[in-house]
C-alpha cells in the first residue's frame, strides 16, 4: 500500500519538480526569463564574471525547488510578487557566498557595500539585489532579521577554514549557514510562520547545506573548507549521519500536522531531492572500493568526482529510491 501510495504522489507531484528540472536545466525557459527580470532589474548583473554567472543560476534552479515545497506545504500558489523576491534572494545569495568565501569579507564589510557601494560591478550589484529584494518583502522586519543571520552565518563559517574543529561545531556552522539562508528564502512567502514551521525549516535548510557540501567535496578541498563531507570521509558513517538528519527533517515537518495531501505532495518532492545526496554518497563509495569506503579527495580529478545527476541512469536511481523500490547503498 506503502508503494502504490508514494506512486500516486510521485505522479501527480512529482512531476512539478520534473517540470522545474527540465524548464531550468535542460530547456533553459524558465532560467533565461529570470534572467531576463534580472538583467531588466539589477544594472551590470550580466557583466559578473563566468564563474559567478553559473552560480547564480544553479541558485535559480535551487530556488525555484524550495519555493515550490512552500507552496506545496501549504497548498497555496505563489504569487508574482513572492516568485520575483525569490529570484533576486537566489541571485543575491552566490553573490554573498563569494565575497565572503573568496574575498574573505565580514558581515560588516558586506553591508557597509549594501550601504555604501563604490563604482564597482559587484558592489553595485550588491546593494541594488538588496534594496530591490526588501522592496517586495511583506514583513520588512523578518527579511532582515534572517538577513543578518544569515550574514552572522557566513562570518562563523570561517572557522572551517581551521583543522581543529570538532563535528559538533563543524554541524552547527553547515546548520547556521543553510538553515538562515532557507528561513531567508520562506520570508519571501507572506503565510505567516510558526515557530514550529520556524524549526523545521531551520532543519531542512542544514540538510541542503549537508546535501549541497557532498556534491562539493573537490572545490571544498582544494579550497581549504573543512566540511562535514570531508571530516567524516568513510562514506557509511557518512550516509548514517545524512539519512538521520532526513528522519529528523521529516519528523520536524510531520508535527506542523499539515493536511495529508500537502503533507505527502511536500515529501515527495523532498524526497526526490535528498536521494540525489544518496546517489552521490554511492558514487563516492564506488569509486573508493579499493580504501574500503574512505573518501581520498586528493588522490581523484575533478571530473572522477563528479556525479552527474543529468544522466538517465541517475535519475532512475532517484526515482526508483523516491518509490522505496531501491536500496540505499
Amino acid at each position: 500500500m506503502h508503494l502504490f501510495s508514494n506512486f500516486f504522489y510521485l505522479i501527480t507531484t512529482g512531476f512539478s519538480l520534473l517540470d522545474i528540472y527540465f524548464r531550468y536545466r535542460l530547456w533553459g525557459k524558465d532560467q533565461r526569463g529570470a534572467r531576463a527580470f534580472l538583467s531588466d532589474q539589477i544594472p551590470h548583473i550580466d557583466q559578473l564574471d563566468s564563474p559567478l554567472q553559473k552560480r547564480i543560476n544553479h541558485y535559480l534552479f535551487a530556488n525555484a525547488i524550495t519555493t515550490d515545497w512552500f507552496a506545496k506545504l501549504h497548498g497555496i500558489c505563489v504569487s508574482e510578487q513572492e516568485r520575483k523576491a525569490g529570484v533576486l534572494l537566489a541571485a543575491a545569495t552566490p553573490i554573498a557566498d563569494y565575497m565572503a568565501d573568496n574575498l574573505g569579507m565580514t558581515k560588516s564589510e558586506i553591508l557597509r557595500i549594501i550601504e555604501k557601494p563604490q563604482n564597482t560591478i559587484l558592489e553595485l550589484v550588491s546593494s541594488t539585489l538588496y534594496y530591490k529584494a526588501i522592496s517586495l518583502h511583506q514583513d520588512r522586519l523578518q527579511f532582515e532579521m534572517y538577513f543578518q543571520k544569515t550574514l552572522e552565518a557566513q562570518d562563523k563559517s570561517l572557522h572551517q577554514r581551521k583543522s581543529n574543529e570538532s563535528l559538533s561545531l563543524l554541524k552547527k556552522i553547515t546548520w547556521d549557514k543553510g538553515g538562515y539562508a532557507l528561513l531567508l528564502y520562506r520570508s519571501v512567502i507572506q503565510k505567516e510562520m510558526t515557530r514550529d514551521e520556524e524549526d523545521a525549516i531551520y532543519q531542512l535548510g542544514g540538510l541542503m547545506q549537508l546535501h549541497n557540501d557532498i556534491f562539493d567535496v573537490y572545490r571544498d578541498y582544494h579550497d581549504a573548507i573543512r566540511t562535514i563531507p570531508l571530516m567524516i570521509k568513510n562514506m557509511h558513517t557518512l550516509e548514517i549521519f545524512y539519512q538521520e538528519e532526513v528522519k529528523k527533517t521529516l519528523h520536524l515537518f510531520q508535527k506542523l500536522s499539515p493536511g495529508t495531501h500537502n503533507y505527502h505532495q511536500f515529501f515527495m518532492l523532498f524526497n526526490l531531492t535528498i536521494q540525489t545526496g544518496f546517489v552521490c554518497i554511492d558514487h563516492y563509495r564506488r569509486l573508493c572500493s579499493a580504501t574500503n569506503g574512505i573518501l581520498h579527495v586528493e588522490q581523484w580529478s575533478k571530473n572522477q568526482l563528479i556525479c552527474d545527476m543529468d544522466t538517465f541512469k541517475n535519475l532512475m536511481k532517484v526515482i526508483l529510491g523516491s518509490l522505496g523500490l531501491q536500496s540505499k547503498g
